[in-house]
């Protein structure tokens, strides 16, 4: 059974092997827009569908995966940061709050032809997070300008309160849900080990 994730992304990527999820990384060649922006649940599972279709026209008889995650605080949703100024406004907007991250999962199981469009949620709640910290984490991780400027492995870890969800829909990949699908498919981990 090949399972295909439409995305490059080594984060999500890494996250699919250590599930024992193994699969084929291809990318999408789906431009990322949608009118749906004033509803970020609706804006992932768009973006999501849009990858996941793009990506399912290379193939047939698989199950295509596509995501697509955001980070929502102080009500707007949080885009890769343009510069480290706008990453430093994200951290504060974050900072002694509560962040909401949705990832839309889109699922094509070319087998059964079912399709599955659904979010997951988690909250990461903060403390708040001094603006000496700020500026480590700015000149420190290497990724504060990707993915909303929100890396959690690293010195944000040191700030979090709570995490309301799970932890692998924070790094953008909720392998639970995908799971959740195959198993309810019949599938089980060894299907895809080869």
């Amino acid at each position: 059974m090949k399972l295909i994730l439409a995305s490059t992304s080594s984060y999500r990527t890494n996250i699919f092997n250590q599930a024992f999820l193994k699969h084929i990384a291809v990318a999408s060649e789906f431009e990322e827009k949608s009118d749906k922006r004033d509803n970020p649940e609706e804006y992932v599972k768009e973006l999501s569908m849009g990858k996941a279709k793009n990506v399912a026209a290379k193939f047939s008889d698989s199950i295509i995966v596509g995501m697509d995650t955001v980070v929502v605080a102080g009500g707007e949703i949080l885009e890769k940061p343009k510069d480290f100024e706008q990453a430093r406004r994200h951290i504060r907007l974050c900072s002694d709050s509560t962040a909401d991250v949705i990832t839309g999962v889109t699922i094509i199981n070319q087998i059964n032809g079912e399709v599955v469009n659904v979010a997951a949620h988690s909250k990461v709640s903060f403390v708040k997070i001094p603006e000496e910290e700020i500026e480590f984490y700015l000149n420190n991780e290497k990724y504060a300008l990707k993915s909303a400027g929100f890396v959690i492995e690293t010195a944000l870890a040191n700030f979090i309160k709570t995490i309301e969800g799970t932890y692998n829909n924070v790094l953008g990949a909720p392998v639970e849900v995908v799971y959740s699908y195959l198993s309810k498919w019949g599938y089980s981990l060894k299907d895809f080990q080869d």
